[in-house]
């Protein structure tokens, strides 16, 4: 089975233009068939005033399709505490979720300035 009832995911929703803004959702599998995933977790947004990506406090539930290809579903190690992460956005505009402990990832897609 690709994906089991408490996985715990990240949710990347691809850009389809270039002015688009990276959308994430992290949460944790409830039910999966055939493609298809209910998750409850967090919807991270960017802070325009801020330039920064903070998680929303509100609990929402999913359904997600992993087959559809307008998502990138990543499977995290089931001992990260989905309530420690925060993303991260660095001078270069480097996107990094992390729980501030042992997990790290990167998640920038494209990078400004210097080639």
């Amino acid at each position: 089975m690709i994906l089991e009832e408490g996985d715990k995911v990240l949710v990347c929703h691809r850009r389809l233009f270039p002015e688009d803004h990276q959308r994430f959702f992290t949460g944790v599998v409830e039910a999966y068939e055939s493609g298809v995933a209910r998750v409850t977790g967090r919807s991270w947004i960017r802070d325009q005033l801020r330039g920064t990506l903070a998680g929303k406090s509100d609990l929402r539930t999913k359904v997600v399709s992993v087959i559809a290809g307008n998502l990138l579903v990543y499977r995290l190690d089931r001992q990260v505490d989905l309530e420690q992460l925060t993303l991260t956005q660095d001078r270069d505009q480097a996107v990094k979720l992390t729980d501030g402990a042992d997990f790290e990832m990167d998640l920038t897609d494209r990078r400004m300035g210097k080639v």
